[in-house]
């Protein structure tokens, strides 16, 4: 799976981000590197949010689980 980062400079100075598969997921940072580690981060967290989410279903039986390791390079 591949993601696409875009990088918009801040007026103010430094640079906010999204991947624009996931535009709920926006970081901002002095450098574009500082964005990208907190891209991931916040993706990271929306990804344990839903899961989260998830297992609340499952726990009412409205729902089933199969789990899937996604290697993101």
């Amino acid at each position: 799976m591949k993601l696409h980062a875009i990088y918009l400079k801040a007026k103010e100075g430094g640079f906010t981000g999204y991947f624009s598969e996931f535009p709920e997921a926006i970081a901002e940072g002095e450098t574009e590197k500082e964005v990208e580690t907190n891209l991931f981060e916040a993706l990271k967290l929306i990804f344990e949010y839903r899961r989260e989410q998830s297992i609340g279903e499952i726990q009412k039986g409205t729902s089933s689980t199969t789990e899937y390791e996604l290697e993101i390079a």
